[in-house]
């Protein structure tokens, strides 16, 4: 039976994932609500803006007069895709039209409040397509100068416009009439930030009521400008612990696991032991935090950061993430091989540096996998993850060729693949980054595959040569390929079923067949890329080149 499994892994996936189906379907109900207010807030955790905006039409009729259902209702509304392609592949554009004229219809009643919210509506709608001049014309009819958002949607505005007192104005004012305390909050944090006005940013973190509402990439940002080094940590601790959950801790904790012992599995002629995968993996964690300190220090002491420019974000993306993230990844490994012997054969630089990229992951995932992310995890393990791994070893690769093949200057070489690395990191971020670029998004899962087959070439030259190299042992490709196949199936399996058990079989059912094309295509061609290794003591194989049919049990 076992040769079965490992034959035929594709046809066992199937029709475990079929079983799932079968029994998350029959044994668990999708969720029953009682209000409109809970369906919402279901839809909206789940991205179901779409369904939410029909339900908060039915929600306003039975409160036509309630302010915060008005600006609940139209936020989601811009939640919505503004474009996308439908089954026939047609773009479907998202209908503005209708909710426009909604709150125009408004304008018409005898009531002062509901005309009131018809021009805030309006203006609302209008701040949201960036027609700032007509926002401020349509808040100027408004009669109720109290009326709840109001202040703050025109202190957003003059913020926007860099009349900054006028809009600490306005946020004050909203505070005070005790309307949407937690925006105008929020804004002053923005506008002090943006003024570059220390002083008064300070006394605003200072008030316990305050602190919590300003965004926390403000707050890491001035305690770190005042170098108040233990408040910004706490700050940082905040931001990636905050949305940990039982499901996502689980997800990271099952991929982390499921490449380890892949890289393990490949770890063929002289296994390293297991307190160095621990110390790599545990720096790769570690160290993720040295990467807030350099981002930081780019954007407060450089004044560099994204800024939806394509050639800025281009640049930011390769040296303000690629090269910030690089440089941390790899110190576990330029530790190891400078204060220990643990890295003795070539293939131990490309796993520890592969370990730490695992541990920085880890920590990555625990922040990106909250209660309304689950949806990610598979992306997660078969692009992110693999990615980090691959940016890390380009480096570790660049060593290996320093000390095993030919003789550079350490430096010059060290620098050369670490700009590599951090190219091909930033490379792959810019296109799911910036605004502009993200219309080809597709580039990002070409960077990945060529990134898989020049990995598996990276790996298979570190086994070739190293000094232990065995002709006994062998790596078997079906046997290989299988984990492969089901360990990264058992994650797409965990993340049907936490959200089948979170939020019922058909959201779970909807998000498995959305992903079944592109997950199916990364999960096979990562599976057949990372398991085939030509096997030849001293060779080094040019990259992409070599016929991946040909039996690796064969090779002497």
């Amino acid at each position: 039976m076992k040769q079965y499994f490992e034959k035929y892994p594709l046809a066992f996936v199937t029709a475990a994932t079929f079983l799932f189906i079968v029994f998350s379907n029959s044994a668990i109900k999708d969720p029953v609500f009682d209000t409109e207010e809970k369906k919402i807030s279901f839809l909206q955790i789940t991205g179901q803006y779409e369904a939410a905006d029909k339900a908060f039409l039915k929600w306003l009729d039975d409160k036509p007069d309630e302010m915060d259902v008005h600006y609940k209702y139209l936020h989601n509304h811009f939640r919505i895709a503004e474009k996308k392609k439908n089954e026939k592949s047609e773009n479907v554009y998202r209908d503005d039209r209708s909710i426009r004229e909604y709150y125009t219809l408004k304008l018409t009643s005898q009531k002062t409040e509901e005309k009131d919210i018809g021009f805030y509506g309006l203006g609302l709608l209008d701040i949201m397509q960036g027609d700032y001049a007509n926002a401020l014309l349509d808040f100027d009819s408004v009669s109720n100068r109290n009326l709840k958002y109001l202040n703050n949607s025109v202190g957003y505005i003059l913020m926007e416009r860099n009349r900054s007192k006028e809009a600490e104005e306005m946020f004050q004012k909203e505070i005070a009439q005790n309307g949407y305390v937690a925006g105008a909050y929020s804004n002053l944090g923005r506008l002090y930030y943006k003024s570059g006005d220390s002083k008064k940013l300070g006394a605003l973190l200072a008030n316990p009521k305050a602190e919590k509402y300003v965004p926390v990439e403000i707050r890491e940002a001035y305690y770190f400008r005042a170098g108040n080094m233990v408040q910004y940590l706490r700050e940082i601790l905040y931001e990636t612990t905050t949305h940990i959950n039982l499901f996502g801790f689980l997800a990271a904790l099952l991929i982390m696991g499921s490449w380890m012992m892949y890289l393990r599995r490949i770890d063929l002629f002289d296994p390293i032991k297991w307190g160095y995968v621990f110390f790599a993996l545990g720096g790769g964690m570690f160290f993720l935090f040295g990467a807030y300190f350099l981002t930081d220090f780019i954007n407060q002491f450089l004044h560099f950061d994204l800024n939806g420019k394509l050639l800025n974000d281009f640049f930011y993306c390769v040296v303000g993430i690629g090269a910030v993230e690089e440089l941390v990844k790899i110190i576990p490994l330029l530790f190891l091989i400078r204060f220990t012997n643990a890295a003795n054969e070539p293939y131990d630089y490309i796993l520890y540096a592969s370990l730490s990229a695992l541990g920085f992951a880890f920590v990555e995932n625990l922040k990106y996998f909250d209660e309304g992310s689950l949806n990610i995890i598979h992306g997660r393990a078969l692009a992110a993850t693999v990615s980090h791994m691959f940016d890390s070893s380009i480096i570790a690769y660049g060593l290996i060729l320093n000390r095993y093949k030919r003789k550079y200057n350490r430096v010059l070489n060290f620098l050369f693949f670490f700009l590599l690395a951090a190219l091909a990191h930033g490379f792959y971020d810019f296109w799911i980054i910036n605004k502009t670029a993200n219309a080809f998004g597709l580039m990002s899962i070409f960077v990945l595959t060529i990134g898989v087959s020049m990995w598996d070439t990276f790996l298979n030259n570190a086994l070739n040569n190293s000094e232990f190299f065995d002709e006994n042992k062998l790596l078997e490709a079906p046997k290989l390929r299988a984990y492969l196949i089901y360990s990264l199936s058992a994650v797409l399996l965990f993340e049907y079923t936490a959200l089948s058990i979170k939020y019922g079989p058909r959201v779970a059912d909807n998000n498995l067949f959305g992903s079944i094309y592109g997950g199916t295509y990364l999960l096979i061609f990562i599976s057949s890329g990372l398991s085939r290794f030509k096997l030849i003591k001293g060779k080094w194989l040019a990259f992409m080149s070599f016929n991946k049919n040909q039996s690796v049990t064969g090779e002497k």
